[in-house]
């Protein structure tokens, strides 16, 4: 049975706290969305599939922030919320997020045009559907 995000909210790791957005996160998203740096490697988001998707200021990349946080939200999303399917994409020439990807168990299994460009898919299937 499904468990509902709110009830396993915040998420803690050894140096995070991962929690719900707030309203008053919007201008620090903004911030960061915008981020000449960042903004090469997202777009814009869609709610038509679960996807997993990660954004840290430059000054965080290569601490390991971003696998820690993906590799959590892949343990809850299999886990306690039951999503069957995760899917990322990531531009080919983004090879540590890439890497932050398969650290966190998805698997590259092709292609696909999304946010205007072709990017690299990546998919994450829980063991319960392999091994029904």
């Amino acid at each position: 049975m499904a468990t509902s995000t709110a009830s396993v909210l915040p998420l803690v790791t050894e140096r995070l706290r991962l929690r719900a957005l707030r309203e008053e996160d919007l201008e620090a998203l903004w911030q960061l969305y915008s981020h000449p740096r960042v903004a090469q490697f997202i777009g814009a988001h869609t709610r038509t599939e679960v996807e997993l998707s990660y954004d840290l200021h430059p000054d965080l990349w290569g601490s390991g922030l971003a696998t820690e946080a993906a590799t959590a939200v892949m343990a809850v999303a299999h886990g306690p919320l039951a999503i069957d399917r995760v899917l990322a994409v990531v531009k080919p020439t983004n090879t540590a997020s890439r890497r932050v990807l398969e650290k966190a168990g998805l698997t590259h299994i092709g292609e696909r045009a999304a946010y205007g460009e072709d990017l690299l898919l990546y998919e994450s299937v829980s063991a319960d559907r392999l091994n029904p």
